[in-house]
């Protein structure tokens, strides 16, 4: 059985986001929570990271996440 969320610990995710994601390919929704995660989930406009560690983070190869 897997376990449940704690609560409160969430990021919070624009409406926009959950339109885009049925047209969207699995490394680009792997990539793009990552940039939600990084830019509202720690309250910040935005964040720099290279490729490779984008990559590393949403679980693809440097490739993928390009």
């Amino acid at each position: 059985m897997m376990p449940g969320f704690q609560s409160p610990n969430y990021t919070q995710v624009p409406n926009d986001f959950f339109l885009m994601v049925p047209d969207m390919t699995e490394a680009e929704l792997r990539v793009t929570i990552v940039m939600i995660r990084q830019t509202f989930g720690f309250h910040r406009e935005g964040f720099k990271m290279g490729v490779a560690k984008l990559a590393k983070a949403a679980g693809l190869s440097r490739q993928g996440a390009l």
